[in-house]
């Protein structure tokens, strides 16, 4: 027989406001041990178990342990508005299609109350396509379940969602803009929402050596839904936004669309053209941080082409951003001819010094072709025409590096930050970092030496060096957040 739990405990005379103030600082385990000391302690604990929820999964989506909170919160209304933040993320973000943790044909019985009402949800929602919701639902759905879930959080202020939520399907995203458009005021219209991931952790496109290569599947061309997009940039408290944005045709449709609320604005491997970029960023009045990761077709979008847009884009957000970062990737990721350098400089031309119109930027990474240009036999110097004089870290990458013909080694960077540093002091004073970013696929321990050099060099100087090997994708300053 198990042990009986008591009623109550010395801790529950105190006034409810005073163990209010003091519960709230504990740890989850504590809380937990609480919850099962006495049933008192159980009531007044529970409602702070269920705040902060996050799962990390493997290959197997944990399909039972969802059902089983979904049952909850359908249950129990109150421990549902409790949840202020849901986490649903990959320990590793692969181009897997993730399988479920049970046998749904075996195990659906068991949670049938949990699907008529997920289902019930929709229909009472009046959801355009209802019929296709119900259907997945009762086929097990993780996605939409999980969706279902998230429509009943009335007071979430933080979602994490992994990239296989954009990647298959959307229904997160299908939902919000039900909730945010739907004149049918069944769904909450989250208020409270400050802080979205959705798919923020994308993989790296997958690689093929050849144009022939009979590699695995491009993931970055299978088909998505269109509609799981508007919703996130229509929340009227967002402040904090990571996105994997496929398109933005139908943000296209809402010219009135206001993102003055959102201060941080992350881009991860959006596959939108350049020049759509204007569009997205003259809406935000208030940016303070940007990621601008794109991730273009192979001679599809050639990066660069359209360099009077993305200079037009960056220069409506000039006067507010502090900390800015730009990623470009092909997708498959090729490694193969690019164009010719005179070319692609010629495109490039309009973001020249582009950096110097920056009034508060204090930190920038960037590819090295974003800076420079394309071959540093003829690229610019490292200076005040170049950087600001506000800046205080400076991250230079070597995006495009796979593509047979890029020009600067690693050999080649540090030489350009050995002769910036002969007058950092007087071109950027504020200067107290300088990252070389690697991409892990091209990384080659050929320069340790040299490394090390220009590590000593910029400490004579007061500047920290670092070599950071990686899969790139959004900038340093999220990562490190």
């Amino acid at each position: 027989m198990g042990r009986e739990i008591p009623t109550s405990g010395p801790f529950t005379v105190l006034p409810q406001d005073c163990w209010v103030d003091i519960v709230q600082y504990f740890s989850f385990e504590d809380l937990l041990s609480l919850s099962t000391a006495c049933k008192d302690l159980r009531a007044s604990t529970e409602h702070f178990l269920y705040q902060q929820i996050s799962w990390r999964f493997r290959e197997a989506l944990p399909l039972r342990r969802l059902l089983r909170l979904l049952r909850t919160t359908l249950d129990r209304p109150d421990l549902a508005s409790s949840i202020q933040l849901l986490s649903l993320l990959s320990f590793k973000s692969k181009w897997i299609m993730p399988q479920q943790d049970i046998d749904w044909r075996e195990e659906a019985p068991s949670f049938q109350d949990v699907t008529e009402k997920a289902i019930s949800i929709i229909q009472r929602a009046r959801f355009t396509d209802a019929e296709e919701w119900a259907d997945v639902l009762k086929k097990g759905n993780f996605f939409a379940f999980a969706a279902i879930l998230i429509s009943q959080l009335a007071n979430i202020k933080t979602l994490h969602l992994d990239f296989c939520f954009v990647w298959l399907d959307g229904f997160p995203g299908r939902m919000i803009k039900h909730a945010v458009f739907s004149p049918n005021k069944e769904l909450p219209t989250f208020s409270c929402l400050q802080e979205v991931d959705y798919g923020g952790n994308v993989p790296n496109p997958v690689k093929y050596w050849t144009e022939i290569d009979d590699g695995p599947p491009n993931r970055f061309s299978d088909p998505y839904n269109h509609s799981q997009f508007i919703g996130w940039f229509s929340l009227p408290s967002l402040h904090h936004l990571e996105i994997w944005l496929r398109d933005i045709e139908e943000l296209k449709e809402k010219p009135e669309l206001d993102l003055s609320h959102l201060h941080t604005l992350i881009l991860a491997r959006s596959t939108i053209p350049e020049k759509d970029v204007p569009f997205l960023l003259r809406r935000t009045g208030g940016l303070t941080n940007l990621h601008l990761g794109l991730a273009h077709e192979w001679e599809e979008q050639m990066f660069y082409e359209h360099s009077d847009c993305l200079a037009e884009g960056l220069g409506l957000v000039s006067s507010t951003i502090e900390r800015l970062s730009v990623g470009l990737e092909y997708h498959p990721c090729y490694c193969g001819e690019s164009h010719g350098d005179d070319e692609m400089e010629e495109w490039r031309n309009p973001l020249h010094g582009i950096l110097t119109r920056f009034t508060r930027l204090q930190v920038a990474e960037v590819p090295i072709t974003f800076l420079l240009g394309f071959n540093p036999d003829y690229a610019a110097n490292l200076d005040g025409s170049i950087l600001p004089e506000t800046l205080r870290e400076l991250v230079l990458r070597n995006d495009l590096v796979n593509l047979v013909g890029f020009e600067w080694y690693d050999g080649d960077i540090l030489d350009f930050i050995e002769r910036f540093l002969t007058h950092s002091r007087h071109s950027t004073p504020l200067l107290r970092k300088i990252t070389c970013r690697r991409w892990k696929r091209k990384y080659s321990e050929d320069w340790p030496d040299e490394d090390f050099q220009m590590q000593l060099a910029c400490k004579d100087t007061g500047i920290d060096f670092n070599i950071v090997v990686d899969r790139l994708s959004s900038g340093l300053w999220n990562e490190q957040k």
